[in-house]
């Protein structure tokens, strides 16, 4: 599978679709890129419709390439962790690495090493005009873009896949959380520092599953020519051990676990989509994200505690309206609410019963869906609200530098904690820059969405009258929306092609005839035809398929499926 957006996404509302409209960009995409469903060529002209830029200014990339490897003296002043082994987990196609872990067992419990890379070193906040610029484009870009098959960074590839990269066997300075835990997942003790560290091995998520999930020999042959084998064998031991503990316990106190649903493209050489799924996601995943979202909380604690200015993760509770409209919708379709919540009011504390409810289930995906709209978007910010989706009292971001200029802050922010001279933001100036950085996130997840509507429609445009599994995931006027339950993708159910007798009952998000019972309704399960693909418009619109002989629905979807072949993609 070809580059999936957002690595170590931990929590699903922080990637939640915003409730403001997304640009409509696929209509303004030129006939030449109808006629031409490559990739690149596709990933280019939206780049160019966002104004996300994929090249820097040269002052930008002048200064990069004028940086070096750390000098024996720079490598003196910091403390030596060389001798630790550490491994960096991530996609297959990963080239920027900024988070390695290093873990030990032992009779109080387990010790962790959190290393991030140290791109504060490389971008520091001064006033000179040539480190400025640096600084300056990666605020102003604020995170780096995802693509199918590219990305367009946030700091030039000299850094973000050099110098500041946490490559297998260079040495690197890093940000160092350090933490002392029970057996039972508690935190004793943190300590951060500025370390130099050698990545022993840059395994995959695959690797992960392939060493301690479902053995795999040749996963296993190629551990075993790496100089640290044992040691990396037993820290990925060690660390599923400690991953499965906190998992754990964040569920005891309440935080909401949402099934992740992103798509994941494969390409042929030429770039365009042969096959199209859903990012699997299994414990190799978790092993990470749940050290990723423990070093982000001590460091938000750390720095809380200090009093400087920074840049807290905040996502905060749904309102009560939100709820409401949940439970309603809820109550009325085959994702039935458990008995004790169908009796009261939905309180944000019920969220993680009910998602427990469903797990597993056929209505999985559609209460995930569900609920994501029921809850607000995480957000930067200068005020510390918690963090209502982890359950965390106080969290900030701290493990990718490489990617979010908030990371970045913190970094600098850490860095000031710990004696060094670091020039930080005014609070007036650092709001500023929160603003600026969740537009600027929210812009990357609408581009990611246009992106993964023209991939549905390439994808689509050749399966005319291919029928799909579905679930409803909206009811209205028009008709209704259903989410194929196989392949990530969305379309439409038009009204007009449905029996006439179909009447809209809005309070129970269902279409129902009343004499023959026949009803679609938010959470049912049913088959559907593709019956047509608009690229120009990136619409995908089904059929419900018959459950009985030849109809007259049947025929009028047989004249819509001619009359999309024809406006089709030329083949």
């Amino acid at each position: 599978m070809a580059r999936c957006p957002n690595p170590h996404n931990a929590f699903a509302p922080e990637m939640k679709r915003s409730r403001s409209k997304s640009p409509q960009l696929l209509s303004g995409l030129t006939g030449k890129a109808l006629k031409n469903p490559n990739l690149p060529c596709l990933e280019s002209q939206l780049k160019t419709a966002y104004r996300i830029a994929d090249t820097f200014p040269d002052a930008v990339y002048q200064t990069a390439e004028e940086l070096n490897e750390l000098s024996s003296s720079e490598k003196a002043g910091l403390e030596d962790l060389r001798a630790l082994t550490f491994v960096t987990i991530d996609g297959e196609d990963a080239r920027d690495f900024d988070d390695a872990i290093a873990v030990e067992k032992n009779a109080q419990g387990f010790r962790l090493w959190v290393a991030i890379a140290d791109v504060s070193r490389y971008v520091p906040k001064t006033r000179q005009n040539r480190t400025l610029s640096l600084d300056a484009e990666a605020q102003r870009r604020g995170n780096s873009f995802y693509f199918p098959t590219s990305v367009a960074p946030m700091l030039p590839p000299r850094l973000s896949t050099d110098l500041a990269s946490l490559r297998q066997d260079a040495e690197r300075p890093v940000m160092v959380c350090e933490l002392w835990l029970t057996a039972a997942g508690e935190v004793r003790k943190s300590r951060f520092s500025q370390a130099l560290i050698r990545s022993a091995a840059r395994l995959s998520y695959t690797e992960v599953k392939g060493l301690l999930l479902t053995p795999d020999p040749a996963v296993k042959a190629r551990l075993l020519a790496l100089p640290k084998a044992n040691d990396i064998l037993r820290l990925l031991t060690d660390a599923l051990s400690l991953s499965e503990i906190l998992r754990a316990q964040r569920r005891s106190r309440g935080s909401l676990f949402l099934r992740s649903y992103e798509p994941c493209y494969r390409l042929d050489a030429e770039g365009r989509i042969i096959d199209l799924g859903f990012r699997l996601q299994h414990q190799g995943h978790s092993l990470i994200e749940e050290c990723m979202i423990l070093a982000n909380e001590a460091c938000a604690e750390h720095l809380s505690q200090s009093g400087l200015p920074m840049l807290y993760r905040t996502h905060a509770q749904p309102t009560q309206e939100d709820l409401a409209q949940l439970q309603k919708t809820l109550s009325h379709c085959q994702a039935a609410l458990p008995l004790d919540l169908q009796q009261r009011a939905l309180l944000p504390q019920d969220l993680p019963k009910l998602l427990k409810a469903c797990q597993g289930s056929a209505c999985e995906q559609a209460v995930t869906t569900l609920c994501l709209r029921a809850l607000p978007k995480a957000l930067y910010s200068t005020e510390n609200t918690g963090h209502f989706g982890l359950a965390s009292a106080c969290y900030c971001h701290f493990t990718s530098p490489i990617r979010r200029y908030a990371d970045l802050l913190v970094h600098r922010a850490l860095k000031h904690s710990l004696g060094s001279r670091q020039l930080l933001l005014a609070h007036k100036r650092l709001e500023m820059v929160a603003s600026h950085l969740n537009r600027q996130e929210e812009l990357a997840q609408h581009c990611q969405r246009e992106m993964h509507k023209y991939c549905s429609v390439l994808y689509l445009r050749q399966r005319l009258g291919q029928v799909f599994q579905a679930l409803v995931s909206h009811v209205s006027q028009a008709g209704f929306f259903v989410e194929l339950t196989d392949i990530p993708v969305s379309g439409f159910v038009a009204k007009r092609l449905l029996p006439a007798s179909l009447r809209l009952d809005l309070a129970k998000q269902r279409l129902f005839d009343a004499q023959t019972g026949q009803s679609y309704q938010f959470g049912d399960s049913l088959l559907v035809r593709l019956i047509s693909v608009w690229p120009d418009k990136a619409a995908i619109n089904f059929l419900p398929v018959a459950k009985k002989g030849p109809s007259k629905i049947q025929a009028r979807a047989a004249r819509r499926r001619k009359t999309a072949k024809e406006a089709a993609f030329p083949r």
